[in-house]
């Protein structure tokens, strides 16, 4: 058992968000196009937790790092969002997965692993479940791009000695490593949560949410991997087109 402590009060939001996001436009919604390939939008599907519904941000619905990437995206591209503030990626898989498949999209982001890592989820069981939601997930057409574990042990909300926080740096990579391992079995693009140093404007009051800059560095952090996806559904059309 690890011996960290989290001292912030996790919160748990029964509403599901689901917005369609025109990209460069804010959060204004949008209907869903049918024929995509014809008028050249995409669709992407995001999942996640507390993150997509805006936690620890002064404006949530303008602030979490999936509207401001839509900001940053080209205009033809649309998101559709289904975080659920909480969520275990046990939930995902019922409330979220379904929804997301059902809409066909071109790509789907999710980030999924902050909240079973440090609420007591079983590693073995978590990676059961994500090869269900992954095999799920990964429709012919489909490309998907996952989040990892940041480096919790950075954050505030966590509180040991540095023996305990030197256990969840090591859980930390055990599960990254576990996560990269099931991602390479659907060719999912593993997005390097990890990489980046926690810097304090980077946290909300709490000390584990992402502030509005680190929603921002989230985003950044996603950036070049959503627009490689977007290049790769581009040539993948022009490709299907031709023949």
């Amino acid at each position: 058992m690890l011996g960290y402590v989290v001292v912030v009060a996790m919160v748990v939001c029964a509403i599901i968000s689901v917005v369609i996001v025109t990209a460069g436009e804010g959060a204004r919604q949008t209907r869903l196009t049918r024929d995509r390939n014809a008028n050249g939008r995409v669709l992407i599907a995001a999942l996640g937790a507390s993150d997509l519904t805006g936690e620890g941000t002064r404006d949530p619905e303008r602030e979490n790092w999936i509207a401001q990437l839509a900001a940053q995206l080209p205009a033809h591209v649309d998101i559709a969002t289904f975080g659920i503030g909480g969520a275990w990626l046990a939930d995902a898989r019922i409330e979220q997965v379904p929804k997301a498949v059902a809409i066909k999209p071109d790509i789907v982001i999710g980030w999924l692993i902050v909240n079973d890592l440090t609420q007591g989820a079983l590693l073995a069981e978590y990676i059961q479940i994500l090869d269900a939601v992954l095999a799920d997930l990964a429709q012919p057409g489909t490309q998907i791009l996952l989040g990892n574990a940041p480096r919790l042990w950075e954050l505030p909300a966590f509180t040991g000695d540095a023996e305990d926080l030197a256990e969840l740096r090591r859980e930390v990579a055990v599960w990254n490593d576990s996560l990269a391992a099931v991602a390479t079995k659907f060719d999912v693009v593993v997005v390097d949560l990890h990489q980046n140093p926690v810097e304090i404007e980077d946290l909300s009051e709490d000390g584990f949410h992402p502030s509005p800059a680190g929603h921002a560095k989230l985003a950044a952090t996603f950036r070049p991997h959503v627009l490689a996806a977007l290049d790769q559904t581009r040539n993948a059309r022009q490709t299907a087109a031709i023949d």
